[in-house]
């Protein structure tokens, strides 16, 4: 009987061991306050009285018990769900009261999670000085998890937008992006796919927007993917519509607004049906625009975002003067007139002085017409905006046919026909490049990722089990003695294998940390740079000499030169060259913009390759450049001549050439570079030797100035 009862003993323990090793492999999960647990359970289904309810009966307790950590916790969570149900106000005196407890009792991820919160809020009531305050605080807070920092980046750059300050709110968005990768945060990857891909949208970048948005939508967890997909098809429908793709932009418009009908999001699906509405006036569908516009003004009502009711008005008071019911179009005008006037938003104000011009046209009012759209036409181009140009254009050949003017009527024609062969243009090299298969791909890439990622989850999931069972198997052969010591060799072997793991990550995330410095090293510089030219800006102010002026203003403009440059190289993804198209382009820009020069008496023209140069090539070629135009600007046309620079930059075998043009007065018959002893001068020639570049100057017909160097 005994030796029967110790063979069952055996063999029982053998048959559990396995479970054992299981249990020693995959560690338990930690589960929070359980109290704790059913109100955020509760708050994620959207029953935001009943969490409510629950957080008041979990604050009472654990006040009682002395719990700090769980009391803060309820706190916070009564405030979250306050927020949900729109007390806004009420939920700020909440975070308030968390953040104060929290700090009182030395509960830092409390604390900073407190005045996150309250600071998202303040930017949601446009006080985004208050929310940089909240911000200013969570960066002094030391030994903070990753992720917080990440959102309090977040909240910068969303508090610098709303101040106009694009540059920092930009650079904040990039250190967030970075913060996320670096640390693979997963809960926060998908909304910062989202925010980079809006910085790139601002940029003008429509199609690497779109690209990250559809990453995002594939970066939220599981549970919580399917809301946050509704602003995030908000944002393509926008993306597309960028791109002139009404196709798209209406399909993603119309996922919008049948997300946010699911999640009962009122504001949302009034949105989408603004976006809607603009599409299907796009498409001169006016009749179904006007009942878009309608639904949502209806949905406006209470809303206090007046950027989107505006929107919708002018584009209702469009589409009436488009079926010729002009006092229709007339009250929905008046109706923003005041609020246009008192707004920031410059979108906004060209496309109310283009569809009062609209209007005024078809009343007979022309001399109001000429003189809005004069100016709208400057902020459209400037904007980039192909349909508000399209419709200025539109409304000039209107109003210059009823006034007689036939030829400038015919000009204006032509503008609107090749604006329309542009829009059509950028439609066709969207169909021609297959971008549609593009991010098609990009859809079926992401979930082949997920795939695969779960099929080798179940893989190993099931090698583990296997080796469980093989363990076991050896527990029946050899006895708990020969298991005993397969499991501890198991055991080294994933020790040393999470080791050599554990130091490629390390080495991952210095090599990302070594990145991120460099940047943010680049961004102070530049804001360095920034302030000296701002300290000469207001030197410049108190000088009375001419030439002492002139020195200062020179003195800035090459200051900017150099600051140009470490502007590009933390927006650039590579930090160790600067695209020289753009750069020259934007420099000469600035110093067009210093000199007050009217682009239509003089001109700039540029032929400029697609080149990368390194920070050693750029800095001494930028200021050679800036000293070339200055000079150009300066002394080269006569007073109130017209006249042309033009700008090349190419590759040539093993070297690279520059040329300055342009067709001025030219330089004195005796002129020599040599013997010039003005600092513009002497700074070219000192940069020239810097470069090792050979420097060519012809003074006749106008000054030609070419620079050949090595290319590096």
């Amino acid at each position: 009987m005994k030796i029967i009862n110790f063979k069952f003993f055996f063999f029982f323990w053998l048959t559990l061991s396995p479970f054992f090793l299981i249990s020693q492999v995959e560690p338990t999960e930690l589960y929070a306050n359980p109290i704790i647990q059913k109100i955020q359970d509760t708050h994620a289904h959207r029953k935001y009285k009943e969490a409510e309810t629950l957080a008041d009966a979990a604050m009472k307790k654990f006040r009682k018990e002395n719990n700090h950590k769980d009391y803060c916790e309820a706190i916070y969570l009564k405030a979250k769900v306050i927020m949900h149900q729109y007390r806004i106000e009420e939920s700020l005196m909440w975070y308030d009261s968390c953040a104060n407890y929290a700090k009182a009792h030395e509960l830092n991820f409390h604390y900073a999670s407190a005045l996150l919160a309250e600071g998202d809020i303040l930017n949601y009531q446009n006080k985004s000085d208050a929310a940089l305050v909240k911000s200013q605080i969570v960066n002094g807070i030391k030994n903070l998890p990753q992720d917080i920092y990440a959102t309090n980046c977040t909240n910068l750059s969303t508090s610098f937008l709303a101040k106009g300050m694009v540059d920092s709110a930009d650079y904040y968005t990039l250190r967030a992006f970075q913060i996320d990768s670096i640390y693979q945060l997963k809960e926060r990857l998908g909304a910062s796919h989202r925010n980079l891909a809006r910085m790139y949208a601002r940029r003008g970048k429509n199609n690497k927007a779109i690209t990250l948005l559809l990453k995002a939508l594939y970066y939220f967890p599981e549970k919580k993917q399917k809301i946050y997909k509704v602003n995030i098809y908000g944002d393509l429908s926008d993306a597309f519509y960028q791109i002139h793709n009404l196709h798209k932009a209406k399909e993603y418009a119309l996922k919008y607004k049948d997300s946010a009908e699911e999640f009962k999001l009122k504001s949302a699906r009034a949105v989408a049906l603004f976006k809607l509405g603009t599409i299907a006036e796009t498409e001169g569908k006016y009749h179904k625009a006007i009942q878009y516009y309608e639904e949502a003004l209806e949905r406006f009502k209470n809303s206090k975002n007046k950027k989107w009711w505006i929107g919708t008005n002018l584009g209702l008071a469009k589409s009436y003067m488009e079926i010729n019911q002009p006092k229709q179009a007339k009250l929905a005008i008046e109706k923003t007139r005041k609020e246009v006037e008192s707004s920031d938003n410059e979108k906004l104000k060209l496309q109310f002085a283009v569809v009062n011009s609209m209007y005024n046209s078809k009343i007979g009012n022309h001399a109001q017409v000429f003189q809005t759209l004069k100016k709208a036409e400057q902020k459209a181009i400037e904007q980039k905006n192909l349909f508000q140009q399209r419709d200025i254009y539109k409304t000039y050949v209107a109003c210059y046919k009823a006034t007689g003017r036939m030829d400038l009527a015919f000009s204006n024609l032509e503008k609107y026909h090749q604006m329309n062969d542009s829009i059509s243009q950028i439609q066709q090299t969207y169909l021609i490049n297959d971008l549609d298969s593009k991010y098609q791909k990009v859809e079926q890439d992401l979930k082949i990722q997920k795939l695969d990622a779960d099929k080798i989850a179940m893989n190993q999931q099931i090698s583990r089990r296997n080796i469980t069972i093989l363990i076991g198997s050896f527990f029946l052969l050899f006895g708990a003695a020969a298991s005993f010591i397969i499991f501890n060799l198991y055991k080294k072997n994933k020790e040393k294998k999470l080791e050599l793991f554990d130091k490629n990550k390390q080495l991952t995330k210095a090599l990302n940390e070594k990145s991120f410095l460099l940047k943010e090293i680049h961004h102070r510089v530049k804001n360095n740079l920034q302030i000296v030219s701002s300290l000469l800006s207001l030197q410049a102010r108190n000088v009375e000499d001419q030439a002492a002026l002139d020195a200062l203003k020179e003195g800035q403009s090459r200051v900017r030169s150099m600051a140009l440059i470490h502007q590009n190289l933390y927006q650039d993804d590579d930090l160790i060259g600067v695209e020289a198209k753009a750069y020259i382009e934007k420099l000469s820009e600035g110093l067009f913009h210093s000199y007050k020069i009217d682009h239509e008496k003089i001109a700039i023209t540029s032929d400029i390759e697609n080149i990368k140069l390194d920070v050693n090539t750029i800095i001494p070629l930028g200021l050679i450049i800036n000293e070339l135009i200055t000079n150009a600007l300066k002394y080269a046309f006569e007073k109130n001549e017209d006249g042309n620079i033009h700008l090349t930059l190419k590759e040539e075998k093993e070297n690279l050439v520059f040329m300055i043009k342009d067709n001025g007065i030219g330089l004195p018959s005796d002129f020599s570079i040599k013997n010039n002893t003005s600092l513009g001068y002497r700074l070219i020639k000192a940069f020239s030797k810097k470069l090792n570049a050979v420097l060519d100057i012809n003074g006749t017909d106008g000054t030609k100035i070419t620079l050949t160097f090595a290319k590096k």
